[in-house]
């Protein structure tokens, strides 16, 4: 969300992101993983509002496939 320091906050996204990333590592994922964090620079929701600014603190989880003939 957009409250307190941006670079504070950007700090805990990666670590939010990272302790994810660890999570699914030491639960079998096997694939490669990439972590990111982007702090209040892309939210999902305005953050005009305490229940948006929850929603804003997330992790989103992209599973990028291919096709293999």
């Amino acid at each position: 969300d957009n409250i307190g320091n941006a670079d504070y906050n950007l700090q805990l996204s990666k670590k939010r992101a990272d302790a994810v990333k660890e999570f699914l590592l030491l639960n079998g994922v096997k694939n490669a993983l990439v972590s990111k964090g982007f702090g209040n620079k892309i939210p999902a929701l305005p953050n005009t509002t305490e229940l948006n600014r929850q929603k804003n603190r997330r992790v989103e989880v992209f599973i990028k496939t291919t096709n293999h003939d």
